[in-house]
């Protein structure tokens, strides 16, 4: 006996794709062991519409600029006061391009596209920056705003996007649809919201309190030297820029005078004649090679014990080995005398978006690093360490910013400017300021364990009350 299926009710049914992903995710929410409906039974999932450009200075958060809690730092936009070739005139063009929107207070944020999906950003009354339009907006519809967004953050919810995002696309992504049609939540929810909600709602406030402790490492670093130097906390990091009269005689004060003023950097001059206070040192003075590029990959398909250090490998400033890439043994001999990589080497991403990114090599893989690199050996690892601190702070990297030359595009630096630059204070100084950052980034990182361990809990309860123990995750 046939069955026949008309096409109008076939393309009635979303779920119906050629695609083997689809059918293995189908197939595990058709065999869960939970009662489930789907995410739009509790809330409106939508895209957000360009808002106006705000008057005056406004502060813009990209899906980038948040972490997985949806906290971050914000860019400031001070129209009169960005610089060209800056991340904030890269923000700004955007925005005069319709890339803004304000969120609805109460509302959660959600990224349309890997690899940010897990990210959910809270509404709440103190949230006053904007927004990408790159995010989707979730409006609770019968639950609160924050077992909503601990919902969207929870494994269970997170495993189903990630599937979902890749059915039948080239690259993943998600939209308000599959958001409300496609993911799933246990049926209990709706039953049991009123007894979780003012739990999630205290656990929430809690986890939020302790993750705003949390300080981003280059802020640490940055009060740390600026404390040291003299500077208050808004100049350390990177305050409110001054205006400058460009006289006529500056042009001569900087070793990187080119024929164009916006080379001439008088904000960089003012960093410099600080740093002259406290005595300084050239960066090549402190290094025991001379500061190399890298060389262009010749990559292997098959694991050969021997690795490519790139850029993207150094994201997040530490080490990420998953993002290294093979290469052939004879490549890695051929190259390592030259090109080579050491515990304690420091690099520094020269060129692009990513310009400044600084790692300090901890690790004893075997690397061959990347031509968008540069590496600086020094004479030890003390003076390796504070390099490194010192490259990351926000004074170091505003000098950095305004010697970048501009070609083909692209901001560049290259050995010879990085040679040039200043390290401070004598080494008696260099030794204890080192001891109290690490002293205050160890600190720092308890802190962020005891908020992931607290975000832990929450999944642990919400699991615990609906049923998920063990459900796909």
């Amino acid at each position: 006996m046939s069955t026949r299926i008309l096409l109008s009710e076939a393309t009635k049914d979303m779920r119906v794709r050629i695609d083997v992903k689809a059918v293995s995710f189908l197939a595990a929410v058709e065999n869960a062991n939970t009662d489930l409906v789907h995410l739009g039974s509790v809330a409106d999932v939508r895209e957000m519409g360009s808002c106006e450009k705000p008057e005056g200075p406004f502060r813009y958060d990209e899906i980038s600029s948040v972490d997985a809690y949806g906290l971050g730092e914000a860019y400031l936009i001070e129209e009169d006061a960005v610089e060209p070739g800056s991340e904030e005139a890269r923000v700004l063009a955007k925005v005069e391009q319709g890339d803004i929107c304000k969120p609805t207070v109460g509302s959660v944020l959600l990224p349309k596209v890997r690899p940010h999906l897990g990210k959910a950003v809270l509404i709440d009354k103190t949230r006053e920056e904007y927004f990408t339009t790159a995010f989707l907006e979730a409006r609770p519809r019968g639950i609160s705003s924050e077992l909503l967004y601990c919902l969207l953050r929870h494994p269970f919810m997170t495993w189903q996007m990630e599937r979902i995002s890749r059915v039948g696309k080239g690259y993943p992504t998600i939209g308000p649809f599959e958001l409300s049609r496609s993911v799933k939540i246990p049926s209990s929810l709706v039953d049991r919201a009123g007894a979780v909600e003012e739990r999630i709602r205290n656990d929430v406030a809690a986890l939020h309190g302790k993750l705003q402790r949390v300080r981003p490492e280059s802020e640490i670093v940055s009060s740390i030297f600026g404390e040291a130097l003299g500077l208050d906390e808004s100049q350390a990091n990177g305050g409110k820029r001054s205006r400058f009269e460009l006289l006529r005689s500056d042009l001569a004060g900087g070793f990187d005078v080119r024929v164009s003023a916006h080379f001439v950097g008088p904000k960089r001059q003012e960093l410099l004649k600080l740093l002259e206070r406290v005595g300084t040192v050239k960066m090549v003075r402190l290094c025991c090679e001379r500061i190399l590029l890298g060389v262009s990959p010749e990559i292997s398909d098959s694991e050969t014990g021997f690795y490519y250090l790139g850029p993207q490998a150094m994201t997040k400033e530490r080490l990420n080995p998953e993002k290294l890439a093979w290469v052939p043994e004879s490549f890695f001999e051929q190259n390592e005398a030259r090109s080579g990589v050491r515990k304690g080497d420091v690099f520094l991403r020269r060129s692009g978006a990513s310009l400044g990114k600084v790692l300090y090599y901890e690790d004893e893989i075997p690397c061959i690093f990347s031509d968008f690199l540069m590496r600086l050996r020094f004479k030890n690892e003390l003076v390796g360490r504070y390099a490194a601190y010192w490259m990351r702070s926000k004074m170091f990297q505003d000098i950095l910013g305004r010697t970048a030359v501009i070609g083909k595009g692209l901001r560049n630096v290259y050995p010879y400017q990085v040679e040039l630059m200043p390290v401070p204070f004598p080494d008696d100084t260099r030794r204890d300021l080192t001891g109290s950052i690490e002293q205050e980034l160890e600190a720092n990182e308890r802190l962020r364990q005891e908020a992931e361990q607290d975000s832990g809990t929450i999944d642990g309860y919400l699991s615990e009350e609906l049923g998920l123990q063990g459900v796909w995750v």
